[in-house]
């Protein structure tokens, strides 16, 4: 969808967000893709520098679903998203499993149950993640 500078621009703005928002002892969710593990670590290696944990939520859903959530949001107005069904096959291609992240950085979560049961699912696996590196 985007040039990799222009990429590369977004996630350094979000982790200029995250960074500031550490210093006011404030948690972040950035809602991005990270679709790389190039990208996954830079923003690792960035906000370790400032000494700020960092988890990334991998949201999981059969293709056939994915599919259906992207052809329903083309009809919607009041979505801002750039993903579009057209650009799914290249998306999915391109798309890197985080794969070198361990159970504490990563936190994998089904999202066929829908958004409400989605965000309990994430939250959960976020506060049992930081849970178990602060009792190591």
């Amino acid at each position: 969808l985007y040039s990799a500078a222009m990429t590369r621009r977004t996630y350094d703005a979000l982790a200029a967000a995250a960074v500031a928002a550490a210093r006011d002892q404030r948690g972040l969710v950035l809602d991005a893709t990270y679709g790389r593990c190039a990208e996954r670590t830079r923003l690792m290696r960035r906000l370790a520098e400032q000494d700020i944990a960092c988890r990334f939520v991998e949201t999981i859903a059969p293709d056939r679903q994915i599919r259906q959530r992207l052809r329903q949001r083309d009809q919607r107005d009041d979505v801002v998203s750039d993903a579009r069904l057209e650009d799914y096959q290249r998306l999915s291609a391109a798309f890197e499993p985080p794969e070198e992240l361990d159970a504490t950085r990563r936190v994998q979560v089904a999202t066929a149950g829908g958004a409400a049961r989605a965000l309990s699912r994430a939250l959960q696996g976020l506060v049992g993640a930081a849970l178990e590196e602060k009792c190591r």
